[in-house]
């Protein structure tokens, strides 16, 4: 856990929620919103003041899409992008499995 300012945790993006069943801490200090969404830019240049890549393109603005209808401390994944992670996931498990079973 960070040791937030307790300035920071007085403003309500960033303060301490509970769950109201449990009492348990579900959320404290700040929460990023993220969009994933899987593709190639149209183009990747250097930024202008920092020198590092900036990227352009529909797959950049899908993500950023993704992100504005996150929730504080949410990830949105695009279907197809999610589709493929839970393939490598039981990919993953099955090879996991296999090698458990070839040691046993």
């Amino acid at each position: 856990e960070a040791d937030w300012p307790p300035e920071l945790l007085q403003l309500q993006v960033a303060g301490e929620e509970r769950d109201p069943a449990t009492g348990a801490v579900i959320y404290r200090g700040l929460r990023a919103r993220c969009g994933i969404y899987q593709g190639v830019p149209l183009s990747v240049v250097p930024h202008a003041n920092t020198g590092r890549a900036d990227y352009f393109g529909t797959v950049v603005n899908r993500a950023a899409r993704l992100m504005a209808g996150a929730q504080p401390g949410q990830v949105l994944v695009d279907s197809v992008a999610a589709g493929q992670v839970v393939e490598e996931w039981k990919r993953a498990a099955a090879a996991r499995q296999a090698a458990d079973h070839a040691a046993a």
